[in-house]
């Protein structure tokens, strides 16, 4: 996926930029970012808190420009006023990404270890996050060991089919209470491409064309523990926020024209935005 980026990136590129596509970012641009909001579904998991997580740092960059902004218009027109306060959400970046014990941080930790499973994640967690407001009880068993009121054990309409008990914990986003279900999550933030077939791939040899290379580029001295799916996501995320933070960012709000989504129709009574 990366590699296909990148060569779309080129292709689109100016000659100047063809050199080093990297340098696009040194000469201005216009960028257009899709907020594609909060996720709570009937069932979450691992995908899901990436999502929420994302949508988090967008939400925390768009509260804190916006007041801003309002604040010098205001300023600058003499309009007497009372401080803007808006809701902070930074507790619950801190529960997610925030060294050493975010829950993704724990996560990355828990795959690594010997016979390290969701379970035992899970627990950690709780251990280290039980009391945050920010941090939901979880099964009846872990809430009780804990002192705290558990969330309801049925997850969905079929949860007494189930063969297995799932565990799953909560967390209070911007946009409400989130339950996620904890199966997996250890699973899931395995790069499954392990390190000697990696290398494999990489090797510069006769029947390994450019293709493969470019897909597979070498790794060289870099440390043989495989980067995590949660490790990459953090990573791009905060080389996104940072181009975020150095722009000039405009935002336009959606307006649904009508609550039946049909096309040719104008609710004048309603104009609710997206």
């Amino acid at each position: 996926f990366d590699w296909l980026v990148q060569r779309i990136n080129k292709a689109v590129a100016n000659d100047d930029e063809e050199q080093n596509i990297e340098r696009r970012f040194g000469h201005k641009y216009i960028g257009v970012l899709d907020i594609f909001g909060f996720e709570i579904m009937e069932r979450n998991s691992f995908e899901q808190l990436l999502i929420n997580y994302t949508n988090e740092k967008l939400q925390q960059h768009f509260n804190r420009h916006t007041f801003k902004e309002e604040t010098h218009l205001y300023t600058e027109e003499g309009i007497d006023f009372e401080p803007i306060a808006f809701i902070d959400n930074q507790p619950i970046l801190d529960l997610i990404e925030k060294r050493p014990d975010g829950i993704l941080l724990l996560l990355d930790d828990e795959i690594t270890a010997p016979k390290g499973n969701d379970a035992k994640w899970l627990s950690k967690c709780e251990g280290v996050h039980a009391g945050k407001s920010e941090w939901l009880s979880l099964t009846e068993k872990h809430a009780s060991a804990s002192g705290r009121a558990a969330i309801p054990n049925k997850i969905h309409k079929n949860y007494e089919q189930q063969q297995q008990q799932e565990d799953f914990f909560g967390v209070t986003h911007y946009a409400g209470d989130v339950k996620y279900i904890s199966t997996n999550f250890c699973h899931k933030n395995k790069d499954p491409l392990g390190r000697n077939l990696y290398d494999l791939m990489a090797l510069e040899a006769p029947g390994f064309d450019i293709v493969s290379q470019n897909l597979f580029p070498p790794l060289g001295t870099i440390p043989r523990r495989q980067p995590t799916i949660a490790g990459q996501f953090r990573k791009q995320l905060t080389s996104l926020m940072k181009i975020i933070d150095a722009a000039s960012p405009c935002y336009i709000r959606c307006i649904k024209p009508n609550s039946k989504l049909c096309s040719g129709l104008f609710e004048t009574a309603s104009k609710t935005p997206a």
